[in-house]
């Protein structure tokens, strides 16, 4: 007997009703079968020896004579209702009321391709196996494989517009621009930062980015726009109006949460690897793209929710579904700045949990499988995400061989600076096993004994560079000691009662950036610091002064006893006689208050550096020497930073002069 689509040998088949049902062999049943049974009934019937044995030629009771011609869209759209549910699905028009009330998912899910070329929509979740045995209308025009193109096409586009054509701007600028050009770009703060304390909190970190990174996000912001209309218009012509909104937040949900990876992890970053951006610079774009994909992710949850109903998502994306809304909520909330600045411990510990982000989402679209073949829809989707994930577990891997593999040893004993006239200091010598460390790397640093599982990043005074022909690297590091329930000062507490007995234990990763980054090619480098800012300084001074540079050194510090301790150490020691022949090029000033008990180098003077009359003598000796490029690093509080910044502008605005390019480091983080 035929039912539906479907020709059945009941030969064998008991019918609760006795023989009956056999008065149909020969003929089609289909009416009276859904007249009494649902859709599903046919399985119940092959499991008591009905045997399915082909699939009817002809048209089943209940739909009319099939037709020659492809049915149109706009007949389709008529059939739209509960009750008089047609949908074109893989080039077929089917009748779905008889099925829609047995459908597992139940008839909310189906009631949406009532009307609709249901093609895409349908392909995501279920093989063309699913629809046998259903009333056919006839045939009508499938756009499914035009869909799939389209989506592989928008998938490349933005891989074009997000990543390759970054890259090849960042190249022609670096090429085609001229050195004032690019310190606006790529080295200057785009503006000066707040001295508010809220709105500091808030709006610093992006403030004191440089220009090239702002455009970088502009560029970001608009190329999402561009796509979000795209998918929009993509989603409203192919697929169902209840699963639009949802659809197309979904597509790009897969482009945020993979550039906020790319953006954020430390050794392996595409701003790092590709742009030539250190990851301290980025930083602040990965937390404007982040917040950008933790907004897409909430709204595709939220709209599918809203369409749908929790209890009809597909069964097989539930888990992977639930997941990422939980870790979003999570980490989420804590990565606002105001936040994040208070509550920092917090916002490290939730962001680990981002990881799992990008690997759950692999996971999530895999999952729009059907009979474990993913729709070529998601092809190029899924390589987005799959990298992204590839590039946090090399980033976690990386950082696990380095901390395990390359254990550190802490030379001598960790030694306390007292607030005398500043803040108190930690200094505390390293040497870091089978590694290769560059003068201004900075790094990761965790100490078990300061209660602390987190991983804090600071600048390396890098003492030996280590490398393959050696055992080590080491590197001094010099923390600031900030009062209250901070990392450093529970730092502090643990070496005021070191015992020689137990040996503290820190644990360093990197680096991760620093160095002078476009200054490098200058052959007269200024640096200018103020306070612990001079770490960079005194890392990086004695391996240019060893590389044949002029370098001179402008520090400002009102504490006598870091004074004492690095002064003599990195800029009289280390260099050699460099300073001792060109006094002029070490200008290093105490700034606090003066007392008896303080005891300085000779070459120590008080009060504030003249930064504009060193820098114009600095400027008047190069040029002398035919050099028309120098550079100046600048690394201190924002008031030193901007004094700096006030004084370059001065000289370059003399174009007799030679130019005076800028890289400002930031305090903010």
């Amino acid at each position: 007997m035929v039912l539906g689509c479907g020709v059945y040998d009941i030969s064998n088949y008991k019918h609760s009703g006795g023989n009956i049902v056999h008065s149909w062999c020969g003929k089609d049943g289909t009416t009276s079968f859904t007249g009494k049974h649902p859709w599903s009934y046919l399985q119940i019937m092959i499991g008591m020896n009905a045997q399915l044995v082909g699939k009817y030629g002809g048209t089943p009771v209940g739909s009319s004579v099939g037709r020659q011609n492809p049915i149109s869209l706009a007949e389709i759209a008529q059939h739209n209702t509960p009750f008089d549910c047609w949908s074109c699905i893989h080039g077929t028009v089917y009748e779905l009321h008889f099925y829609l009330p047995d459908h597992d998912a139940g008839s909310a899910v189906i009631e949406p391709m009532c009307g609709e070329d249901a093609t895409a929509y349908f392909a995501m979740a279920h093989s063309m196996d699913a629809l046998g045995g259903l009333p056919t209308k006839g045939s009508c025009d499938s756009r499914a494989e035009q869909a799939f193109t389209e989506q592989n096409i928008l998938d490349g586009a933005a891989l074009v517009a997000y990543i390759i054509f970054p890259m090849f701007l960042n190249e022609v600028i670096m090429a085609a621009t001229s050195p004032a050009t690019q310190d606006r770009l790529l080295r200057r703060p785009m503006a000066k930062p707040f001295n508010s304390q809220c709105l500091g909190n808030l709006l610093n970190s992006y403030v004191e980015m440089p220009l090239g990174v702002f455009i970088m996000l502009v560029w970001f912001l608009v190329v999402t726009a561009v796509l979000s209309v795209l998918w929009s218009i993509h989603y409203n012509t192919y697929y169902l109006p209840d699963f639009v909104l949802a659809g197309w937040v979904g597509r790009m949900t897969v482009y945020m949460i993979s550039m906020a990876t790319y953006l954020g992890t430390r050794r392996w970053s595409l701003a790092w690897v590709f742009y030539k951006i250190s990851y301290e610079k980025t930083l602040k774009a990965h937390y404007v793209v982040g917040t950008v994909a933790s907004i897409f992710m909430l709204l595709h949850g939220i709209t599918y929710m809203a369409s749908f109903g929790p209890e009809n998502l597909p069964e097989h994306q539930v888990i992977t579904a639930y997941l990422l809304l939980g870790c979003i909520l999570i980490v989420f909330p804590f990565t606002i700045n105001n936040f994040r600045v208070h509550c920092y411990s917090v916002f490290k510990l939730t962001h680990f949990i981002a990881p799992a982000i990008t690997i759950i989402a692999t996971f999530h679209i895999l999952s729009l499988n059907v009979d474990g073949v993913l729709g070529r829809g998601f092809w190029v989707a899924l390589v987005w995400i799959a990298s992204a994930s590839l590039f946090w577990i090399g980033d976690f891997i990386y950082s696990r061989y380095d901390v395990l593999l390359k254990p550190t040893v802490v030379i001598g004993t960790p030694r306390l600076l007292p607030a005398d006239g500043g803040p108190a200091h930690i200094s505390v010598k390293l040497r870091k096993l089978r590694s290769t460390l560059f003068p201004g790397a900075w790094m990761s640093v965790a100490c078990r004994e300061a209660f602390s599982p987190l991983s804090h990043p600071f600048t390396a005074i890098v003492r030996k560079c280590g490398g393959l022909d050696r055992e080590y690297a080491e590197v001094e590091f010099i923390f600031k000691v900030n009062e209250g329930r901070t990392w450093t000062q529970r730092l502090s507490n643990a070496v005021a009662k070191l015992s020689p007995k137990e040996p503290m234990k820190f644990y360093v990763t990197g680096p991760y950036g620093g160095g002078l980054g476009s200054l490098d090619p200058m052959k007269v480098i200024i640096f200018v610091v103020g306070g612990v800012g001079v770490t960079p300084a005194a890392s990086i001074a004695p391996y240019l002064i060893k590389g044949g540079k002029d370098v001179y050194v402008i520090w400002s510090c009102r504490s006598a006893s870091l004074i004492q301790h690095v002064a003599v150490e990195y800029f009289s020691n280390a260099c050699g006689s460099y300073f001792d022949r060109l006094p002029d090029h070490r200008n290093i000033h105490f700034s606090g208050k003066a007392s008896d008990t303080h005891v300085f180098p000779p070459f120590i003077k008080t009060g504030r550096p003249d930064i504009p009359g060193i820098m114009q003598k600095a400027v008047e000796s190069a040029m002398s020497q035919d050099i028309f490029d120098i550079g100046v690093f600048v690394c201190g509080p924002n008031a030193l930073v901007e004094s700096t910044l006030v004084a370059a502008d001065q000289l370059n605005a003399d174009k007799t002069n030679a130019h005076v390019h800028v890289h400002a480091e930031s305090f903010q983080m």
